[in-house]
């Protein structure tokens, strides 16, 4: 994760003053932090896959493994970011088959006046 990213979580959080300075150390700190954070959640989730005999790691097998890691206080929140998520990305996609849709008519009503 790119050290400005982790400036801005950082802040994004308003644990600490506007005004406070984060040294360098510090951000590669959390840089490392972050990295284990997430090697070790999508371990559990992928160890939890291959015992189902799945191959795909989803978004549910992330949460799951949260929960059973003991980060069941993230869970409620992040359900909802997920449910949210994928509201977006199906209204994209139903979106843009319609934008392909629209394209295609177009398409053959200039080709039946030429």
């Amino acid at each position: 994760m790119h050290p400005a990213s982790i400036l801005r979580i950082i802040r994004k959080g308003k644990v600490l003053p506007d005004d406070a300075k984060i040294a360098k150390d510090t951000i590669q700190t959390y840089q490392e932090c972050l990295s284990l954070f997430i090697s070790f959640i999508t371990s559990e989730a992928s160890d939890n896959c291959r015992k189902d005999e799945r191959r795909s790691l989803t978004g549910d097998d992330l949460l799951e493994a949260m929960e059973t890691l003991g980060f069941e206080d993230y869970v409620k929140p992040l359900e909802s970011y997920l449910e949210k998520y994928r509201e977006i990305e199906d209204e994209l996609l139903r979106s843009l088959k319609d934008h392909d849709e629209s394209v295609r008519k177009e398409g053959s009503q200039q080709q039946g006046t030429d």
